[in-house]
């Protein structure tokens, strides 16, 4: 009777055991099984610059967070979001987590343009499609088969203001700079400077040739000032004669045009 007893205490106490913890592994696969796909509730029409139009629908990044959410529930699982940004790109670094484990799932970087708007823009682009991957759902649907993006429908090159101009940043040589300061060492003599710039306007994007548009247009208004300014002469010349040395230390408009030309002919600007 007493051996009884005992085993059904023992077998009371093996019924409340607590269910094994999952590992963060097995908690994805849990909540992936129960993932569906969010609703796409956002449209963008598209206008090419050949003239054709197109357009797609995506999820929002709030409408694809609740969705992931409610597909987790109470399961021991989350994640980690950190901004990073290098060589003029912005995008995140995403972790999984759960209370006692992580996993690294990698960096994804995508190219910013310089006003907050745009970085702000190709963050949550970054954000969204990082989680869209990691979670295996789709995030995006085209209506006609064409890839593209919401930095696709974003707004086209515009004109920058003067401090944005000084602060534009573009890469070379793998690294950061400004834009200012590549121009004035391809003014110095910087061949490989030069050649950035032939190229960046033969096949940049199109905000970078405005850019470099607005930097041409000041060094032209630049030059035609300074060809304006009264040509200095001598104290002992009389005004109505010029020597052989205000002939040479004060080039006519014409002179000065050509000296600017040569300049953007050897950067590869026309």
């Amino acid at each position: 009777m007493e051996n009884t007893k005992e085993s059904s205490k023992e077998s009371q106490v093996e019924a409340v055991k607590p269910t094994p913890k999952k590992t963060l592994l097995e908690s994805l696969i849990e909540v992936k099984r129960r993932l569906k796909n969010p609703t796409l509730n956002k449209k963008v029409d598209v206008k090419t610059k050949y003239g054709s139009d197109y357009s797609y629908s995506y999820t929002t990044l709030d409408n694809l967070i609740d969705t992931i959410q409610q597909a987790i529930g109470t399961a021991d699982l989350s994640w980690i979001q950190i901004p990073i940004s290098a060589n003029g790109q912005v995008g995140v670094h995403t972790y999984l987590i759960s209370s006692d484990n992580k996993m690294d799932c990698g960096e994804f970087l995508l190219p910013a343009g310089n006003g907050i708007k745009d970085k702000g823009s190709a963050l949550t682009y970054a954000r969204r499609y990082a989680l869209s991957s990691i979670f295996g759902v789709s995030s995006e649907s085209d209506s006609d088969g064409r890839q593209s993006s919401e930095v696709d429908a974003a707004p086209s090159a515009h004109k920058l203001s003067q401090s944005e101009l000084e602060n534009y940043v573009i890469t070379f040589r793998g690294q950061s700079g400004y834009l200012v300061d590549l121009w004035a060492d391809a003014q110095g003599g910087d061949q490989d400077a030069a050649d950035w710039f032939h190229t960046e306007l033969t096949n940049g994007d199109a905000q970078t040739r405005m850019a470099i548009g607005q930097l041409i247009q000041r060094q032209r208004n630049w030059a035609k000032s300074e060809a304006k300014k009264p040509k200095p002469r001598r104290v002992d010349t009389p005004p109505s004669s010029e020597s052989l040395d205000d002939k040479v230390s004060n080039p006519t408009d014409e002179q000065n045009d050509n000296d600017i030309t040569d300049l953007f002919n050897e950067l590869g600007i026309s």
